[in-house]
């Protein structure tokens, strides 16, 4: 295996799914992040090394295709690796796979890097120091796109705790998850065909967001927003 790609078996937990057994966002999500924030160490570039020079890792963009719908408690093996470092942001690729190798679900993401201070992004040279070579393989032919705005109806209000967050001091990532999940109020499964979401503004501790809805035939789009600007916007493509 390529030192630029991290590998690790997981069995997938009872907390991933939800009520109707479907993988939950949250679920892929925690496993995205897992597995880039261990590669990230073993890169020289995780948590620690990147605050001891006052800079943070954030995630802008998780884009992620179900192939075949996990199930629970199955053992299954996660792969992840970074495309070569663009002039701001950073692209990482995921795979999960079952133990004989088929493909289950298949992601990408966009990074930044920002001052642990300002909260700004800030340029930052050769971060992947230990790379000699980078794999050039996306997941997704298409670009990952942002998700355009939209007038929905208000579906849920989220006040965000401290089991939200993270060691960033923000709403971790994963949790946005189980908020566009909560906000469908579905009382049949969604079958996820594909999940994106951008995170435009940090949620911090206390804050309360107004979730709003747009349900279509296929789709479903969820933003979350904070006195008229909007924290983050998702987009469900449901599988028929």
């Amino acid at each position: 295996m390529a030192d630029n790609v991290f590998e690790k078996k997981y069995t997938l937990r009872g907390s991933d799914f939800d009520c109707f057994k479907e993988i939950k966002p949250s679920g892929v999500l925690d496993l995205f992040q897992e597995v880039a924030g261990q590669h990230a160490i073993e890169l020289g570039v995780g948590f620690s090394d990147m605050q001891q020079n006052g800079l943070l890792w954030v995630v802008l963009k998780v884009k992620y295709e179900v192939i075949k719908s996990p199930e629970l408690y199955q053992k299954v093996i996660v792969s992840t690796w970074p495309l070569e470092q663009r002039r701001l942001d950073f692209q990482r690729e995921y795979l999960i796979k079952d133990t004989n190798g088929e493909i289950l679900i298949k992601g990408t993401s966009q990074w930044a890097v920002i001052d642990k201070n300002t909260r700004k992004i800030v340029k930052v040279k050769d971060v992947y120091k230990n790379i000699n070579s980078f794999i050039s393989e996306n997941n997704f032919d298409e670009k990952l796109l942002r998700i355009q705005d939209f007038s929905g109806i208000k579906a849920l209000e989220i006040t965000s705790q401290i089991s939200h967050l993270d060691p960033n001091g923000h709403v971790n990532n994963s949790k946005y998850g189980d908020f566009a999940l909560d906000a469908i109020k579905s009382t049949k499964p969604i079958k996820i065909k594909k999940f994106q979401i951008d995170f435009h503004k940090e949620i911090l501790l206390n804050q309360i967001t107004d979730i709003f809805t747009l349900k279509q035939e296929d789709m479903i789009l969820i933003k979350g927003v904070q006195n008229d600007e909007y924290m983050f916007l998702a987009k469900i493509e449901r599988n028929f």
